[in-house]
C-alpha cells in the first residue's frame, strides 16, 4: 500500500491542568451558563483510554548503532561504547572534537538525540542539496525505518492513512556572492508517534521523531522522544454531557486568538479528537493521560470565532 504523508497542525487537550500543564496551550475556561450545540459528524473519541505510567526506555543496539552511523562520526566503535550504558538504563553521551557533534542517550526521559553543525551551509556559503517539501517526509520515513520505527507506531490523521506530521525549516539571511539573501538551509520533519493508535499532544517534540535535513540531505539533527510505557488503569471516556460539564465548571482550558473568552456565551462544537498527552523529552513526566481536543465556533459579541478546547476525557476524572 502507498503510504500518504500530510501535514496537520493540531492542538489537544489533557486530563488534569495541574498535571498535564494546560497553561501551555491556553487559559482557565468557566461558564456556567454556556450554551453548547454539537455539530460533531462522528464521534472521534474511543469508549475507553488508558492511563500510562512512564518507565525507562530499553533502546536497542540497533537504534543506537544506526544513529551514530546517521551521525558519521570518525570513530564510530568508540562512540557505541561509550554509549553502551544506556542498553543499562544509564544516560550516556559522546561530543566529538571539536564540539560540533554530539549524541545523547536518556532512558529515564526517553529521550535519543544527535546533532552536527557541519552539515548546515556557513554564512556567506551556499547551501546544496537541501530535500524539498516534497522530499522531506519521506525521507523522515526512511530514518524511522533505520531506527526501528514501526509505521503501526505513527499518528495518523483521524478517518484517514495519511501519516501526522509537522514541518518546520532553518533560513539563513545575509550576503552570498555580494547580494543579500534569504534562503532555507535545512527542513526538519516531525512524525508525531501514536499510543493505542491515538497521537499524541504537547508542544514541541512530545513525541516521535523529529529529523531536520540540510545540506545533500544528510540529518543535521536527530531527536527520537519515545518513552517506554506500561498500563496503570483503563478508564471509560466521558459522555458528551460530561464534556460539556467539564466546559462550563472550569475544568477545560481554552485558545482563543483575540478577544475575551469572558464575554462568549454560546459555541458550536465541530470536532472533538482524543489524544495522549505527552511532555518534550527535556522534561520530566511520570503519567501519560488521555485528553480531548475540541475545534468550536464560539459566538462573542458580534462575531463568529474558531477556538479550541482542551478537557479531561477520562470518566472518572
Amino acid at each position: 500500500m502507498k503510504l500518504a504523508l500530510i501535514f496537520l497542525a493540531f492542538v489537544s487537550g489533557c486530563a488534569r491542568a495541574d498535571d498535564l500543564h494546560f497553561d501551555e496551550m491556553g487559559f482557565p475556561f468557566r461558564n456556567r451558563k454556556l450554551e453548547i450545540v454539537w455539530k460533531t459528524p462522528t464521534n472521534r473519541v474511543p469508549p475507553a483510554m488508558n492511563i500510562y505510567k512512564t518507565v525507562p526506555s530499553k533502546f536497542s543496539l540497533r537504534l543506537i548503532t544506526n544513529l551514530v552511523a546517521m551521525g558519521g562520526f570518525k570513530e564510530p566503535e568508540r562512540v557505541k561504547n561509550a554509549l553502551i550504558a544506556a542498553l543499562k538504563g544509564k544516560e550516556a553521551a559522546f561530543e566529538e572534537i571539536p564540539a560540533h557533534k554530539s549524541i545523547l542517550l536518556s532512558p529515564q526521559r526517553g529521550l535519543a538525540s544527535f546533532f552536527d553543525t557541519t552539515r548546515y551551509a556557513l554564512p556567506r556559503e551556499s547551501e546544496h542539496g537541501v530535500p524539498s517539501d516534497e522530499q522531506a517526509p519521506k525521507l523522515a520515513l526512511e530514518a524511522a525505518k533505520i531506527l526501528g520505527i514501526s509505521t503501526s507506531d505513527l499518528a495518523r490523521v483521524p478517518d484517514s492513512d495519511q501519516f501526522l506530521f509537522r514541518r518546520d525549516k532553518r533560513t539563513m539571511s545575509g550576503l552570498l556572492n555580494g547580494k543579500y539573501t534569504k534562503r532555507d538551509i535545512a527542513r526538519g520533519i516531525y512524525l508525531y508517534r501514536a499510543i493505542d493508535s491515538i497521537p499524541v499532544y504537547g508542544n514541541g517534540n512530545c513525541g516521535g521523531l523529529y529529523v531536520n535535513f540540510a545540506n545533500d540531505a544528510q540529518p543535521a539533527q536527530v531527536e527520537v522522544s519515545w518513552r517506554d510505557l506500561e498500563v496503570k488503569k483503563r478508564c471509560p471516556t466521558a459522555s458528551r454531557e460530561e464534556i460539556a460539564r467539564r466546559l462550563r465548571n472550569g475544568s477545560a482550558f481554552i485558545r482563543l486568538e483575540e478577544g475575551d473568552p469572558a464575554k462568549i456565551r454560546k459555541i458550536a462544537i465541530l470536532d472533538m479528537v482524543a489524544h495522549y498527552r505527552t511532555l518534550s523529552g527535556h522534561d520530566a513526566q511520570g503519567l501519560v493521560l488521555p485528553i480531548v481536543v475540541i475545534q468550536a465556533n464560539a459566538e462573542l459579541g458580534d462575531q463568529t470565532v474558531p477556538v479550541q478546547f482542551f478537557c479531561p476525557v477520562s470518566a472518572d476524572q
